[in-house]
Protein backbone atom coordinates (compact mmCIF):
# COMPACT_ATOMS: atom_id res chain seq x y z
CA UNK A 1 0.00 0.00 0.00
CA UNK A 2 1.60 3.75 -1.09
CA UNK A 3 1.85 6.00 1.42
CA UNK A 4 -0.78 8.06 -0.63
CA UNK A 5 -3.48 5.80 0.30
CA UNK A 6 -2.30 5.52 3.80
CA UNK A 7 -3.03 9.05 4.03
CA UNK A 8 -6.29 8.83 2.43
CA UNK A 9 -7.51 5.87 4.75
CA UNK A 10 -6.38 8.03 7.88
CA UNK A 11 -7.80 10.63 6.95
CA UNK A 12 -11.32 9.10 6.16
CA UNK A 13 -10.94 7.26 9.99
CA UNK A 14 -9.98 10.69 11.86
CA UNK A 15 -13.48 11.76 9.52
CA UNK A 16 -15.13 9.00 10.88
CA UNK A 17 -14.05 9.68 14.25
CA UNK A 18 -13.97 13.10 14.75
CA UNK A 19 -16.82 15.04 16.84
CA UNK A 20 -19.55 16.30 15.21
CA UNK A 21 -20.09 19.99 15.45
CA UNK A 22 -23.21 20.31 14.38
CA UNK A 23 -24.60 17.88 16.70
CA UNK A 24 -23.25 19.58 19.10
CA UNK A 25 -24.79 22.78 18.16
CA UNK A 26 -27.73 21.28 17.68
CA UNK A 27 -27.89 20.19 21.43
CA UNK A 28 -26.74 23.49 22.97
CA UNK A 29 -30.00 25.21 20.16
CA UNK A 30 -32.38 22.36 21.94
CA UNK A 31 -31.71 23.37 25.58
CA UNK A 32 -31.24 26.57 25.08
CA UNK A 33 -34.69 27.21 23.95
CA UNK A 34 -35.72 24.73 26.94
CA UNK A 35 -34.65 27.07 29.46
CA UNK A 36 -36.01 30.47 26.87
CA UNK A 37 -39.60 28.14 27.31
CA UNK A 38 -38.56 27.39 31.12
CA UNK A 39 -38.11 31.19 32.02
CA UNK A 40 -40.57 32.90 29.85
CA UNK A 41 -43.29 30.75 31.75
CA UNK A 42 -41.76 31.81 34.97
CA UNK A 43 -41.64 35.23 34.42
CA UNK A 44 -45.38 35.22 33.14
CA UNK A 45 -46.62 33.40 36.07
CA UNK A 46 -45.04 35.75 37.89
CA UNK A 47 -46.64 38.75 35.90
CA UNK A 48 -49.83 37.51 36.29
CA UNK A 49 -49.79 36.71 39.95
CA UNK A 50 -49.18 40.22 40.61
CA UNK A 51 -51.34 41.70 38.19
CA UNK A 52 -54.05 40.08 40.55
CA UNK A 53 -53.16 40.88 43.53
CA UNK A 54 -53.43 44.43 42.07
CA UNK A 55 -56.42 44.58 40.32
CA UNK A 56 -58.20 43.60 44.00
CA UNK A 57 -56.01 45.79 46.35
CA UNK A 58 -55.23 48.93 47.19
CA UNK A 59 -52.33 50.93 48.50
CA UNK A 60 -54.20 51.82 52.27
CA UNK A 61 -55.46 49.51 54.42
CA UNK A 62 -58.97 50.19 55.56
CA UNK A 63 -59.40 48.70 59.46
CA UNK A 64 -62.29 46.96 60.29
CA UNK A 65 -64.72 47.59 63.21
CA UNK A 66 -63.05 46.26 66.45
CA UNK A 67 -65.38 45.01 69.11
CA UNK A 68 -65.62 46.98 72.19
CA UNK A 69 -63.66 45.41 75.04
CA UNK A 70 -64.49 47.13 78.15
CA UNK A 71 -67.63 45.70 80.07
CA UNK A 72 -65.39 43.29 81.25
CA UNK A 73 -68.97 41.52 82.72
CA UNK A 74 -68.91 40.29 78.61
CA UNK A 75 -65.30 38.88 78.39
CA UNK A 76 -65.93 36.83 81.77
CA UNK A 77 -68.74 35.40 80.47
CA UNK A 78 -66.97 34.52 77.27
CA UNK A 79 -63.74 33.36 79.08
CA UNK A 80 -66.30 31.17 80.98
CA UNK A 81 -68.22 29.84 78.27
CA UNK A 82 -64.63 28.88 76.49
CA UNK A 83 -63.39 27.40 79.85
CA UNK A 84 -66.55 25.18 79.66
CA UNK A 85 -65.87 23.71 76.78
CA UNK A 86 -62.21 23.06 76.65
CA UNK A 87 -62.93 21.19 80.05
CA UNK A 88 -65.36 18.78 78.50
CA UNK A 89 -63.08 18.42 75.26
CA UNK A 90 -60.07 17.35 77.62
CA UNK A 91 -62.27 15.18 79.62
CA UNK A 92 -63.18 13.72 76.45
CA UNK A 93 -66.53 14.29 76.95
CA UNK A 94 -69.13 15.30 74.40
CA UNK A 95 -69.08 19.42 74.36
CA UNK A 96 -70.82 22.06 72.51
CA UNK A 97 -70.47 25.83 72.35
CA UNK A 98 -72.85 28.16 70.69
CA UNK A 99 -71.56 31.98 69.47
CA UNK A 100 -73.09 34.97 68.65
CA UNK A 101 -72.01 37.18 66.00
CA UNK A 102 -70.89 39.74 69.12
CA UNK A 103 -69.29 36.68 70.73
CA UNK A 104 -67.03 35.89 67.76
CA UNK A 105 -65.91 39.39 67.33
CA UNK A 106 -65.57 40.09 71.12
CA UNK A 107 -63.40 36.61 71.03
CA UNK A 108 -61.62 37.96 68.23
CA UNK A 109 -60.85 41.04 70.01
CA UNK A 110 -59.99 39.63 73.57
CA UNK A 111 -58.45 36.55 73.37
CA UNK A 112 -54.17 36.74 72.17
CA UNK A 113 -54.43 33.79 70.39
CA UNK A 114 -57.21 35.70 67.58
CA UNK A 115 -55.88 39.34 68.15
CA UNK A 116 -54.08 38.79 65.06
CA UNK A 117 -57.65 39.38 63.10
CA UNK A 118 -58.14 41.92 65.27
CA UNK A 119 -58.71 44.82 62.20
CA UNK A 120 -58.57 42.79 59.65
CA UNK A 121 -62.04 40.73 60.32
CA UNK A 122 -65.05 41.81 61.33
CA UNK A 123 -68.08 39.45 61.69
CA UNK A 124 -71.45 40.95 59.89
CA UNK A 125 -73.91 38.02 59.35
CA UNK A 126 -74.22 34.33 60.07
CA UNK A 127 -75.86 32.51 57.05
CA UNK A 128 -77.22 29.27 57.88
CA UNK A 129 -77.98 26.80 54.41
CA UNK A 130 -79.25 23.37 53.79
CA UNK A 131 -77.76 20.59 55.77
CA UNK A 132 -75.59 22.83 56.39
CA UNK A 133 -73.39 22.66 53.40
CA UNK A 134 -72.82 25.77 53.03
CA UNK A 135 -73.15 27.87 56.14
CA UNK A 136 -71.03 31.27 55.80
CA UNK A 137 -69.50 33.46 57.97
CA UNK A 138 -69.94 36.90 56.68
CA UNK A 139 -66.92 39.05 57.45
CA UNK A 140 -65.92 42.97 56.85
CA UNK A 141 -61.99 42.67 55.59
CA UNK A 142 -58.55 44.27 55.68
CA UNK A 143 -56.16 41.93 54.02
CA UNK A 144 -52.58 42.40 53.78
CA UNK A 145 -51.01 41.00 50.32
CA UNK A 146 -47.95 41.75 48.81
CA UNK A 147 -47.97 41.93 44.73
CA UNK A 148 -44.51 40.27 43.77
CA UNK A 149 -41.73 42.13 45.12
CA UNK A 150 -43.56 45.48 45.28
CA UNK A 151 -44.59 47.55 48.42
CA UNK A 152 -47.24 45.43 50.58
CA UNK A 153 -51.31 46.52 49.48
CA UNK A 154 -54.69 45.67 51.35
CA UNK A 155 -57.68 43.53 50.05
CA UNK A 156 -60.82 45.76 51.90
CA UNK A 157 -64.06 44.12 51.18
CA UNK A 158 -66.40 41.61 52.27
CA UNK A 159 -65.02 37.70 52.64
CA UNK A 160 -67.11 35.34 53.38
CA UNK A 161 -66.31 31.89 54.99
CA UNK A 162 -67.24 28.59 55.03
CA UNK A 163 -66.65 27.07 58.31
CA UNK A 164 -65.10 23.15 57.38
CA UNK A 165 -64.05 21.01 59.96
CA UNK A 166 -60.85 18.99 58.85
CA UNK A 167 -58.86 16.97 60.55
CA UNK A 168 -60.61 17.36 63.73
CA UNK A 169 -60.19 21.63 63.32
CA UNK A 170 -61.89 24.11 62.06
CA UNK A 171 -60.38 25.59 59.06
CA UNK A 172 -62.84 28.98 57.54
CA UNK A 173 -62.33 28.15 53.44
CA UNK A 174 -63.41 31.40 51.63
CA UNK A 175 -65.91 30.67 49.91
CA UNK A 176 -66.68 34.43 48.01
CA UNK A 177 -64.49 37.58 48.20
CA UNK A 178 -65.68 41.05 47.04
CA UNK A 179 -62.76 43.52 46.98
CA UNK A 180 -64.06 47.33 47.20
CA UNK A 181 -61.61 47.73 43.88
CA UNK A 182 -65.11 45.77 42.25
CA UNK A 183 -62.69 43.00 40.88
CA UNK A 184 -63.32 39.34 41.00
CA UNK A 185 -60.56 37.47 43.01
CA UNK A 186 -59.21 34.26 41.44
CA UNK A 187 -60.32 30.97 43.23
CA UNK A 188 -57.22 29.60 43.13
CA UNK A 189 -56.07 33.00 45.23
CA UNK A 190 -58.32 32.23 47.73
CA UNK A 191 -58.18 29.01 48.31
CA UNK A 192 -54.31 30.28 49.13
CA UNK A 193 -55.07 33.01 51.18
CA UNK A 194 -57.20 30.92 53.58
CA UNK A 195 -54.24 28.64 53.95
CA UNK A 196 -51.58 31.77 54.59
CA UNK A 197 -54.36 33.36 56.96
CA UNK A 198 -55.20 30.23 59.67
CA UNK A 199 -51.61 28.07 59.56
CA UNK A 200 -50.76 29.71 62.43
CA UNK A 201 -53.80 28.71 64.08
CA UNK A 202 -53.73 25.55 62.79
CA UNK A 203 -50.08 24.40 63.92
CA UNK A 204 -50.43 26.05 67.72
CA UNK A 205 -49.46 23.20 69.67
CA UNK A 206 -51.20 24.78 73.14
CA UNK A 207 -54.55 24.34 71.45
CA UNK A 208 -54.50 21.60 69.87
CA UNK A 209 -55.68 19.35 72.58
CA UNK A 210 -59.40 21.45 72.44
CA UNK A 211 -60.06 22.66 69.19
CA UNK A 212 -57.66 20.00 67.24
CA UNK A 213 -60.86 18.32 68.40
CA UNK A 214 -63.58 19.44 66.51
CA UNK A 215 -66.22 17.35 64.85
CA UNK A 216 -68.89 20.35 63.51
CA UNK A 217 -69.35 23.80 62.75
CA UNK A 218 -72.63 24.68 61.73
CA UNK A 219 -74.70 28.09 61.68
CA UNK A 220 -77.57 27.24 63.58
CA UNK A 221 -80.80 30.12 64.50
CA UNK A 222 -77.92 33.35 63.99
CA UNK A 223 -75.16 31.13 65.87
CA UNK A 224 -72.05 29.30 65.25
CA UNK A 225 -72.71 25.91 66.96
CA UNK A 226 -69.19 24.15 67.53
CA UNK A 227 -69.57 20.53 68.86
CA UNK A 228 -66.48 17.77 69.91
CA UNK A 229 -67.77 14.13 70.52
CA UNK A 230 -64.76 12.17 71.84
CA UNK A 231 -66.31 8.75 70.04
CA UNK A 232 -66.93 10.71 66.42
CA UNK A 233 -64.13 13.27 65.79
CA UNK A 234 -63.76 14.10 62.45
CA UNK A 235 -60.39 13.14 60.54
CA UNK A 236 -61.23 13.96 57.02
CA UNK A 237 -58.79 16.13 55.10
CA UNK A 238 -60.98 18.91 53.27
CA UNK A 239 -61.64 18.49 49.70
CA UNK A 240 -59.52 20.54 47.46
CA UNK A 241 -61.11 20.47 44.31
CA UNK A 242 -59.04 21.04 41.26
CA UNK A 243 -60.38 24.50 40.18
CA UNK A 244 -60.00 25.82 36.12
CA UNK A 245 -56.95 28.31 37.90
CA UNK A 246 -55.28 24.48 39.24
CA UNK A 247 -56.06 22.81 35.66
CA UNK A 248 -54.20 25.53 33.94
CA UNK A 249 -51.16 25.11 35.80
CA UNK A 250 -51.16 21.22 35.01
CA UNK A 251 -51.64 22.06 31.59
CA UNK A 252 -48.50 24.83 32.12
CA UNK A 253 -46.17 21.93 33.54
CA UNK A 254 -47.39 19.44 30.95
CA UNK A 255 -46.44 21.72 28.33
CA UNK A 256 -43.66 22.42 29.37
CA UNK A 257 -42.58 18.53 29.67
CA UNK A 258 -43.95 17.93 26.22
CA UNK A 259 -42.24 20.63 24.65
CA UNK A 260 -38.76 19.03 26.39
CA UNK A 261 -40.22 15.38 24.85
CA UNK A 262 -41.03 16.82 21.66
CA UNK A 263 -37.53 18.27 21.31
CA UNK A 264 -35.57 15.71 22.24
CA UNK A 265 -37.00 12.91 20.25
CA UNK A 266 -37.06 15.25 17.14
CA UNK A 267 -33.19 15.61 18.00
CA UNK A 268 -32.53 11.82 18.04
CA UNK A 269 -34.51 11.29 14.83
CA UNK A 270 -32.87 14.15 13.19
CA UNK A 271 -29.39 12.81 14.24
CA UNK A 272 -30.10 9.44 13.10
CA UNK A 273 -31.18 10.10 10.20
CA UNK A 274 -27.83 12.88 9.75
CA UNK A 275 -25.44 9.70 10.67
CA UNK A 276 -26.98 7.16 8.05
CA UNK A 277 -26.03 9.95 5.64
CA UNK A 278 -23.15 10.56 6.74
CA UNK A 279 -22.05 6.80 6.60
CA UNK A 280 -23.44 6.42 3.36
CA UNK A 281 -21.63 9.20 1.63
CA UNK A 282 -18.76 7.76 3.52
CA UNK A 283 -19.13 4.02 2.63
Amino acid sequence: MSDTENIATEEQDEAKTAPNHIAGCSIFIVILLTVIFVISMTFWTYFDYKKAVVSITQADEINTQVANIEDTSLTTALEEKFAKFSALVIDKKPAQMELSIDEINLAITHFEKLKVFSGDLFVTELITSNKHEHDLIVTRASLKMRPGFDADRYMNGVIKFRPEVAEGSIFPIIEEAEPDTGNPVPKKMMRALSTLMFTEYRNDESIKDVFHKINTAHVIDNKLVITSDPENITVAIIDREITDDRENEVYQLIGIFSFIFITTIAFAIWYRSFRKKQKQQQG
